[in-house]
């Protein structure tokens, strides 16, 4: 079983484990280490990226995931068997054991990479701090009329706007629907820590962690 480079930052909520990883040039994890555990397929999309930075990022983003799978089955990254769905997203072939599934989501943004891991159907988004981001102009056309007001006038626009931004794709990749599902269907609580979707049964519970002027992450689980 291969070992998990050190991750940025790391904690358990609810049962599930969840990391920060760096995957750019300061990452803990060498270029030929994190390709040697990919499959050939895995090798072969790599080659197509155009440039090396997002091909080398997209490497180390596929090791860390298979070394953090290893990691929990107790098998080799290189044996992790992962199937690919239509909509590009990477699931387990077979759970680990009977009555015992692995579920996981993962969300990349700049040099860095979120992997949440647990029994249960799971969603996880990251965003970078970038201080350019017209959040005002982009939460006018993807968000609740409520919700751009409440952006537009807060203290802090842009991390108002990450903390409801990552709430609702984790939400929405908790679903399994993911882009497809309209951001504004997605209620978030006043405190951030619940989210139901309008018009259907069930809420999902929320957890956030704020860096400023690094990255925001929230996972989401269904309640």
């Amino acid at each position: 079983m291969n070992a998990v480079p050190a991750a940025l930052w790391s904690d358990t909520w609810r049962g599930f484990d969840l990391r920060v990883f760096a995957t750019g040039d300061d990452s803990p994890l060498p270029l030929a280490a994190a390709s040697a555990v990919l499959h050939k397929s895995e090798q072969a999309r790599a080659a197509r990226f155009h440039f090396a930075s997002d091909r080398e990022r997209w490497i180390r983003c596929r090791a860390l995931l298979r070394l953090a799978l290893g990691e929990r089955l107790g098998v080799n990254a290189a044996d992790v068997r992962l199937h690919i769905q239509k909509n590009g997203k990477p699931v387990l072939e077979a759970p680990s054991a009977p009555g015992n599934p692995t579920h996981f989501n993962l969300s990349h943004s700049g040099a860095l990479m979120a992997l949440a891991i647990g029994s249960a159907p799971v969603g996880v988004d990251l965003e970078c701090w970038v201080e350019t981001l017209p959040a005002g102009e982009i939460s006018a056309h993807a968000f609740r009329p409520e919700e751009h007001e409440a952006i537009v006038l807060h203290a802090d626009p842009l991390r108002c706007f990450l903390e409801l931004w990552t709430a609702k794709e984790a939400v929405m990749k908790c679903t399994g629907q993911g882009l497809s599902l309209p951001p504004p269907s997605v209620i978030v609580s006043t405190d951030g820590n619940l989210a139901v979707i309008e018009g259907a049964q069930g809420g999902f519970r929320l957890h956030s962690v704020i860096h400023p002027g690094m990255w925001v992450l929230t996972a989401a689980q269904r309640a």
